[in-house]
């Protein structure tokens, strides 16, 4: 896919513009050779370095020599500070930087990004590292076309999550606080689950969660990939977790073996009633953090749409 990409972009005429992500290693090597101006954006703030996850990478060998990256900084997956000992490729450094990231939970972030000739701040509304890079690529792009960086920071400051996606939702007038936060790969699950563990909420008191997991078509039919997300990082942060979907079984299997307690895990095969055994056991004040795959995600804003809780996704 990459090499195709390559090609394609070969193709281009001088005059126009790729902008392209540093700390990705297949990615940045898009801009190898090319007749393009190239510009590259990346995250600075080394905090963010868990080196987590790396068993999910899909870019592991050096795009020119073929031996594994080492890297200084680690974020995710691939997406990181790399470099390679055999021939020295490296990280090219960006034009376009993310110098400071606040990660405030599942409420929001605040990023200080710098240019070529400028600065600015942004309050993004909504969490998430990934999120937070995406502000940062549209960034990127707006201010190499000519977007004044006053209009990228409003832009970014009154943009809003979609549906199911980072969604909060209150269950009727006077209801618990809910956050469908979707999750569909291994690299997303765990750093929704990053997330969700360093909220404010999970630093004052252990977390009930709903996990529904599906394997439909558009979820993916092969589900071995829960046991390469993360989900060890919610064992000492939870209260109860209620499984539910197509592959509710999988899910406590899967938890059962990152060494969640089984007296704080329920099985509960339909959604809607999952949602009721959650919203049943949760403390006053409480949110419940909900984890659908995507047709899981749809089923339940059904769920919760006969309710009244939300508007129909086709009439948002």
């Amino acid at each position: 896919m990459a090499a195709a990409w390559h090609t394609a972009l070969r193709a281009l005429p001088p005059e126009s513009l790729v902008v392209l992500n540093a700390d990705d290693p297949a990615v940045a090597d898009l801009g190898r050779d090319l007749r393009a101006r190239v510009v590259y954006y990346g995250l600075e703030d080394a905090r963010h370095a868990s080196g987590s996850a790396a068993h999910t990478a899909d870019s592991q060998f050096c795009r020119r020599c073929g031996h594994r990256y080492t890297y200084a900084l680690l974020f995710y997956g691939h997406i990181g500070h790399y470099g390679c000992p055999h021939c020295g490729h490296r990280r090219p450094q960006p034009q376009v930087r993310l110098e400071r990231l606040d990660l405030h939970g599942t409420s929001n972030s605040r990023l200080f990004i710098t240019y070529p000739g400028g600065a600015c701040e942004v309050a993004l509304p909504i969490p998430g590292l990934y999120n937070a890079l995406n502000a940062l690529a549209a960034a990127a792009v707006a201010l190499q076309i000519g977007v004044g960086p006053a209009s990228v920071r409003a832009a970014l400051e009154q943009f809003s999550a979609a549906f199911g996606r980072i969604e909060r939702v209150q269950a009727g007038p006077d209801g618990a606080d809910m956050l469908i936060a979707l999750i569909k790969n291994p690299v997303g699950a765990s750093e929704t689950v990053r997330m969700v563990v360093t909220s404010e909420q999970a630093e004052a008191a252990p977390l009930h969660l709903v996990i529904a997991i599906n394997d439909k078509l558009a979820d993916g039919t092969d589900v071995s990939w829960l046991w390469d997300a993360d989900f060890e990082m919610l064992v000492d942060r939870v209260a109860h977790i209620t499984v539910s979907g197509t592959r509710a079984a999988d899910m406590a299997v899967r938890l059962k073996y990152a060494g969640l307690d089984t007296d704080k895990l329920s099985v509960v095969d339909t959604l809607g009633d999952a949602l009721d055994a959650a919203l049943g056991g949760l403390p006053h004040g409480h949110t419940l953090y909900l984890l659908p795959t995507y047709t899981a995600m749809l089923e339940l804003r059904e769920v919760l749409a006969t309710r009244g809780w939300v508007r129909p996704f086709w009439e948002e």
